[in-house]
């Protein structure tokens, strides 16, 4: 079974979200799912704004919530 690696972008803030909002849609298509495999890579993140943080903070409590991923 494959991984799926969700890479943050290089800025995480207000000026740079929308692409990384668009990016997260596929999300919606997994409620209930439990799908494995799943991973966050925080690596290339340089700089991070309070809007930024919230939206990866609603991202992972969707998902959560949700029951999208196995092990969140």
């Amino acid at each position: 079974m494959s991984s799926k690696l969700i890479t943050l972008p290089k800025r995480l803030t207000i000026n740079y979200l929308n692409e990384f909002i668009q990016s997260l849609n596929f999300v919606f298509d997994l409620i209930d799912e439990r799908k494995p495999r799943f991973f966050l890579n925080f690596e290339k993140v340089e700089k991070v704004d309070i809007v930024g943080v919230l939206v990866l903070y609603k991202f992972i409590e969707f998902s959560v919530e949700k029951k999208c991923f196995y092990n969140p």
